[in-house]
């Protein structure tokens, strides 16, 4: 199973962010067709790393051209979007104005789908988690409220034992790692660390900047359960701290299972986004790709 993770900065590029614009800017921005060209160059760039799962953790429905643009281009594709469950209609989410981790999934996987949690309210979307098999897998795009990391703290903790994927934008990392500032990410450091105390690993490795600014905030977790199945993994991860190369690429077999994960910030080089690409193929003993 390849999954696919990415922060699309609301189609603004590497540098431009709705929240820094005047409120008064934002009927604009909802039409601006540089975003346009933005989503049709980041669909590309998806497009040229087929998957069986997209996952993007900041998917502003306030820049609606763009946004549905792209929706309209991974649609060509076969992809079926999976909103969250919240009871809403694709429509709903766009005249809210919602930001929201929306995820894809290739052709021949939608039926398969089980939506299972959502997480957060008003403008804002925090989870999108699904089940495809026994595998579920949940985008993230995490802030400062202890509510949400609370809650997400819980549901984690009753994933353990499941083969499980949290990934996304967490806003969160370490005080050793790379960027870090005690003034800014204390909050979220600590919350972050407890999923970790929980007997997750991150497949990301320290040091590693996946933002434009110099830190790592994007991450993705396995769960315990798929934790036992590649013993020593921690080790090759290690191995890569700090690596300053442009793609990050961690490959690990055990047996017949295997687990590639590529950190790509190349598209923030070019532009596309402030934040790296994360891209994982997974393969576990005894199962096919959409068990």
């Amino acid at each position: 199973m390849k999954i696919f993770v990415w922060n699309l900065n609301t189609f603004g590029g590497r540098d431009e962010q709705k929240y820094k614009l005047p409120k008064e800017d934002w009927a604009d921005f909802a039409k601006d067709k540089s975003r346009q060209d933005i989503a049709r160059r980041i669909f590309q760039r998806v497009r040229g790393n087929p998957s069986d799962i997209y996952g993007f953790p900041e998917f502003d429905c306030q820049a609606a051209s763009a946004a549905r643009e792209f929706i309209k281009l991974m649609n060509g594709t076969g992809c079926a979007p999976i909103f969250p469950k919240a009871g809403k209609s694709k429509e709903a989410y766009f005249r809210g104005n919602y930001s929201l981790p929306l995820c894809f999934v290739r052709k021949g996987l939608r039926d398969k789908v089980v939506p299972r949690l959502t997480l957060g309210s008003g403008e804002w979307a925090r989870i999108n988690e699904f089940k495809i098999g026994r595998f579920v897998f949940v985008a993230v795009h995490m802030n400062d409220c202890p509510k949400f990391w609370e809650e997400l703290y819980l549901h984690a903790e009753a994933l353990r034992d499941s083969p499980a994927m949290i990934a996304g934008d967490f806003n969160a990392y370490l005080p050793n790692d790379i960027g870090y500032s005690a003034t800014r990410s204390e909050k979220f450091s600590k919350e972050f660390a407890q999923l970790l105390e929980l007997g997750f690993i991150d497949l990301t490795p320290k040091g590693v900047s996946t933002y434009q600014g110099g830190r790592h905030i994007d991450h993705i977790l396995i769960s315990p359960a798929l934790v036992r199945l590649f013993s020593g993994v921690e080790e090759q991860i290690n191995s890569h701290i700090n690596d300053p190369s442009e793609k990050v690429v961690i490959d690990y077999e055990n047996g017949d299972a295997h687990l590639s994960v590529t950190i790509d910030r190349g598209v923030i080089w070019e532009g596309l986004s402030d934040h790296a690409c994360l891209i994982l193929d997974i393969s576990l003993p005894d199962e096919n790709e959409e068990a």
